[in-house]
Formats: C-alpha cells, structure tokens, sequence
C-alpha cells in the first residue's frame, strides 16, 4: 500500500502550517495514498480538527518527540520509534514516504524511514532554522541527496552563510499550498461591527511577535489622530493572558478606536474581506487577503518589520524586508499620502492545489532514489534537554499509575 506520514509541530487547531497539511492530504488521497499524520504536540486552543483534508487522516500525538532523539535513553528511543511505526501499521510491502516539516521532526523521521527503509524528505515551513554542528552536517547530507526543501531561502540563512554548497539560487524552494479558505456564511461576529472613518483587521496567531507590535503601533497612530475614528478588527487569541490584557487596556486608553476581538475563523467568511480597508498579517495571514485584491500590509516574519504592500511594493509573503520603514509609516500612506497607489499593482497569481503540488512530485521524483540515511549521533543536545526530555517521561508514567 502507498503511505504518506506527514511528522510535524501539531496539526489540531487553526493554523498555516495545519492547513497545508490539509490541502496535500487531500491532494495525496486523491492520488491513492493513505494519508497519515504524526504531532509533536496537540493545540494550545482546542484539541481537535479544523480542516477537512485532516479529518480524512490517521492522526497521532507523540509528545515524546518534543526533544531530540538523543536527549534520551537508547532504550527510551527506541520504544519511541517503535510507537511512532505502528502509528502507521507499517507492512513490509508498502511503499512510504515521510515527509518532515520542521528540524526537530526531521532528527525523528530520518531514524524512522532508515529503521523501515523508506524515503524521508524534509519540507521546513518554519520561517526560521537555527542551526547548530549537527543540524549543519544533517542538512548538506538531505540536500546532497536533493531530500531538502523549504517556503524559501531565507529561513535556512544560516546553512546558506556556512555551506560552501548550499546557496539561496539552489535550495529547492517549495510553495505550501494554503488554497482559499473561504466561506460564503454569515458569522454572526461580524454582523454587529461598527465601520468608523479608518478600518484596520490585524489576522495572526498571538504568539506570533508582529501581533503585539502591530496592535501597539496602530494604538500609537490612532494617539496622533485623534479627530479621527478607527475600527479594529483583531482575528487572534492570545496564549500569554497578561499579554492580551496588556493589549486590551492600551486600546481602552484611546477614546476614537473601537475594537472587535474575533478569535479564528474556519473556514473564513468572505465578509471579512469586505469589511476593513487595511488587512495586516504575516506569511500566509497575508497571502489570503492579498488573494482577495483588498490592501494588505504584509509583516515579516524573520525581523518583525513591515514588508509593504501586497501586490505594490512585494509580491510574495516569505521576501525578505527592505524597507526602512515602520508600520506607521505605511498606516499614513494607506489612509492620507495614498502614495502607494502610485505603483502598479500586480494580483496574486492563483493557482490550483494540483498545479501547486505538482512541484512537489517533481522534487520527490529528482530525489535520490537510492535509501541511504545520516547514522551520526547529535551530541548538541544539552544536559538541560535530557532532563527535560526525562522528566516528561516520567511524568507520563506517574499519570498511568495514578488512572
């Protein structure tokens, strides 16, 4: 039987990186696959499915693999990898293909598909990669093998400036298809909003640092504009409650600011898009109001500064940011300079999901066909992980005695 395991983060609640897995789930179903899934964790907001390509999928939870392979006992690791195997019912006649996305899940999955013998690929959608000895050597033997791909060149800064082999022009750059999530409903949190003279929706997860950033620079603008009035739409929440509250009382301050606290959409209204005249959001958060034609204020991920606009000054969510300019500076052009209109604007390119995932085929297929896998040890974990990684453990087991 033809299996795809897919090892990442997690992919229960809202999120790009859940609904990529999604969207090539489903692609992969409908090439004959059976599609399995294999978390290093569950949701921080709920522990359950958003998308429906996931709920197609046999998904797992393996917490164990929270920490490197060799922050534990061989004994302990090998049970884990066992546990991880059988997550899949693996046969010896099947054909398998594991893909990681992120550096953590790849040191498990390269010990999983070398145990079994079967093709791991390394698909990073982390917008960064630190990297440390091991990692380095790890990663030029996945790319030498054409087993290393990622959303784009920049988040391996730090392979790219060691590697004497690796470059941004020939690290294989993939697109994680996120599709258009959007729905024609009516959510009933958007029915009661009041529009004011400026509209601004801010899209992204909590812990993502440009949220705070960008809520505290829209609360210093509206300070400078006080004659005039401002809707905020907010689609997030917040792990850190201090730091919600924290937003929440900046924005209480301001007396021509109205805010609306929307938490997540799934799917999307298509309302959303309708009601603001300013959407700001990082990586996929602003590819999906981009692909909607509405002006979008794109925030890189890497540094937390302003990219620019979508379609005007970058055309693509993962670019590095250039510009020396703050997130004021592009409010004031948005709504009183208007300077922006002044340059062409390119729509987003639309494509669709097999069109997207085709590239994808074309890097498995120019992969090395022949099993080899990288045996070193990472002797970079620290002591502090190996304690960690132990005393997780052992909190497990404490919980099974105590049920």
């Amino acid at each position: 039987m033809k299996k795809y395991v897919f090892l990442s983060c997690g992919v229960f609640g809202i999120g790009g990186g859940q609904l990529y897995v999604s969207n090539k789930a489903e692609y992969l179903i409908q090439k004959g696959y059976k599609v399995y899934s294999i978390s290093t964790s569950g949701s921080c907001y709920k522990n359950g499915i958003e998308y429906g390509g996931l709920m197609m999928v046999q998904n797992s939870i393996l917490d164990e693999m929270s920490y490197y392979p060799e922050a534990y006992t061989h004994i302990k690791r090998e049970k884990i990898i066992k546990k991880a195997i059988r997550t899949f019912s693996f046969e010896e006649n099947d054909e398998i293909i594991i893909e990681s996305n992120s550096l953590l899940c790849a040191a498990w999955a390269e010990k999983i598909a070398q145990r079994i013998k079967c093709k791991h690929i390394i698909f990073s959608i982390s917008e960064k990669n630190p990297i440390n000895d091991y990692l380095f050597s790890f990663l030029e033997f996945k790319f030498n093998r054409g087993e290393l791909a990622t959303i784009a060149a920049r988040t391996f800064k730090e392979l790219i400036e060691l590697s004497s082999i690796i470059t941004e022009q020939n690290i294989p750059v993939l697109r994680a298809y996120l599709g258009d999530p959007i729905s024609e409903e009516i959510d009933e949190r958007l029915e009661n909003i009041e529009t004011s003279d400026y509209n601004i929706c801010i899209i992204g997860r909590g812990e993502k640092r440009y949220i705070e950033y960008s809520c505290l620079s829209l609360i210093n603008f509206c300070k400078k504009h006080a004659d005039d009035t401002f809707t905020v739409g907010l689609v997030s929440a917040f792990s850190d409650k201090n730091k919600e509250q924290y937003i929440k009382d900046q924005f209480a301050s301001l007396n021509n600011v109205k805010v609306y606290y929307l938490g997540y959409f799934s799917p999307i209204p298509r309302r959303l898009f309708e009601m603001f005249d300013l959407y700001i959001g990082g990586a996929g958060c602003a590819s999906l109001p981009y692909r909607q034609n509405v002006l979008t204020l794109a925030m890189d991920l890497h540094n937390d500064r302003p990219l620019g606009f979508m379609g005007y000054d970058v055309y693509k969510t993962v670019e590095t940011s250039l510009s020396e300019a703050d997130i004021e500076a592009f409010l004031e052009d948005a709504f009183f300079k208007k300077e922006y209109l002044k340059k062409q604007y390119i729509p987003s390119p639309q494509l669709s999901a097999s069109e997207a995932f085709s590239y994808h085929d074309k890097f498995l297929e120019n992969s090395n066909k022949i099993p080899n896998y990288y045996m070193k040890k990472n002797r970079n974990v620290s002591f502090n992980e190996k304690i960690k990684a132990t005393l997780s453990f052992l909190i497990k087991i404490k919980r099974k005695l105590v049920k």
